[in-house]
């Protein structure tokens, strides 16, 4: 995947509805998953897709891996059950 995958959406000032994608601008109904942060941001699956392949290839398989599993623990999903 590369970043040329990504259509940048521009969001609507007056839109406050919506979870916005703080990266690409994506809104929570064009994203399958949206992991909010700080308040005020979040990021869409296709983000974190892109951001972790190129970490992948940025630190190898092998140091990639070791720190998914350390991040593991501290991830939390919240929402519906699927």
């Amino acid at each position: 995947m590369s970043i040329d995958s990504i259509d940048l959406v521009e969001r609507p000032a007056n839109d406050t509805r919506r979870v916005w994608c703080s990266f690409c601008g994506r809104h929570d109904g064009q994203a399958r998953v949206m992991v909010a942060g700080d308040p005020g941001s979040a990021i869409c699956d296709c983000c974190i897709r892109i951001a972790s392949a190129a970490l992948l290839q940025y630190e190898g398989e092998a140091e990639y891996q070791s720190w998914l599993t350390a991040l593991t623990p501290n991830v939390r999903v919240e929402g519906p059950a699927r």
